[in-house]
């Protein structure tokens, strides 16, 4: 490995286990000595944290997977479920905004 190169570190989405980068993931924490699994943003809190995709079916599927119970003794507030739909809501909403011109349209441009 030559030096000075930089490694891109992925994290895995708890549920659909697909390795990504980061920046493309969510991460919750359950902070030491809480009950309660927050959203964490930026990575600041310690404690026990995992990852989730930024889709709404990886959402869903956290909600009535029955790991989250068993690993962590716990399930998601109201509060973070409704945290998570926002952030995904706005999400696809700036997608919506910013998305392409279809294939075929951009082949008649060239």
């Amino acid at each position: 490995m030559a030096s000075g190169s930089t490694r891109v570190i992925k994290r895995m989405c708890t549920v659909c286990r697909a390795l990504k980068d980061r920046t493309e993931l969510i991460r919750l924490v359950k902070p030491t000595g809480a009950v309660q699994i927050i959203p964490n943003p930026d990575g600041s809190i310690s404690g026990k944290g995992f990852y989730i995709c930024r889709q709404a079916d990886c959402l869903n599927k956290l909600q009535k997977d029955k790991r989250l119970r068993k690993n962590f003794s716990t399930k998601l507030t109201p509060e973070t479920t409704a945290w998570l739909q926002e952030q995904l809501n706005s999400e696809s909403a700036e997608t919506a905004e910013i998305s392409p011109t279809s294939c075929d349209e951009e082949v008649k441009d060239l």
